[in-house]
């Protein structure tokens, strides 16, 4: 871990890092630190992780998140659920100084999902229009890539939201999906869908986060295969919201 901080500390300005939670499958263990400090956006982050696993190698990985101090207190009625189970003494493992402010949490606080209509109904929208196009008899897959990619990013900040009341920004895919098996380990069940499609997963995600004009690929195996993991992903996110009542009756449309 010292060789992780040090790889940080080189690359941005940090008050604060917390080591939140850690998991171990098989030979791999992920780590999951929370940076407080500002300015450092998503592509900071990726060139971080890119840079700690360069240099510790194959048998970690990182899931870095980070935030500045005034953003979290500012955004408490949203958000403390999340960051008062992060922001602890237990898992501090870097500060620039024994004196930074401590955040003052909302005593009591009782976390609800606002605007979660704003985040399902979309998820659900796409799930539908990725399946009204694979279902077609012509079998025009033409922008389906960008759909699939568009319904997984979707699905994942919903269901990170919905366990653990926190909306991420709009990160790498493979650190979308850690943070939902943080959320729930449960989800997990799904990974053999990941370790089989037909191609690296992730990096093909993240191909087609950019819009590209070119011709569609995909054959109908491909196809089906995303087909499965839309199916099974919006099953879930279904039981977690519709079936336990998060929304009102009319937000269901």
């Amino acid at each position: 871990m010292e060789i992780a901080i040090e790889t940080i500390l080189n690359s941005v300005e940090v008050e604060q890092i917390y080591l939140y939670h850690q998991i171990t499958y098989g030979e791999k263990t992920t780590y999951y630190l929370m940076l407080i400090a500002v300015g450092v956006g998503n592509e900071k982050l990726r060139l971080i992780t890119d840079s700690l696993k360069s240099k510790i190698g194959g048998k970690y990985d990182f899931v870095l998140l980070s935030h500045s101090r005034y953003s979290i207190q500012t955004n408490l009625y949203q958000h403390q659920n999340f960051f008062s189970n992060i922001i602890q003494d237990k898992y501090l493992i870097y500060s620039s100084s024994n004196y930074h402010p401590e955040f003052h949490w909302e005593i009591p606080h009782n976390p609800y999902h606002a605007d979660l209509h704003f985040y399902y109904k979309p998820t659900k929208d796409i799930a539908l229009q990725f399946f009204a196009i694979v279902n077609t008899t012509k079998e025009n897959y033409q922008g389906l890539d960008s759909l699939f990619t568009l319904f997984f990013m979707s699905f994942c900040r919903t269901y990170i939201f919905v366990k653990t009341y926190y909306l991420p920004n709009y990160l790498s895919n493979q650190t979308l999906w850690q943070l939902c098996i943080y959320a729930d380990a449960d989800i997990r069940k799904y990974n053999y869908l990941i370790e089989q499609f037909w191609t690296d997963f992730f990096p093909y995600l993240d191909r087609h986060m950019t819009l590209h004009h070119k011709l569609s690929k995909l054959n109908k195996e491909e196809v089906d295969q995303m087909n499965v993991i839309v199916e099974k992903l919006m099953y879930e996110l279904y039981n977690l919201v519709i079936e336990g009542r998060l929304l009102l009756s009319f937000e269901q449309d």
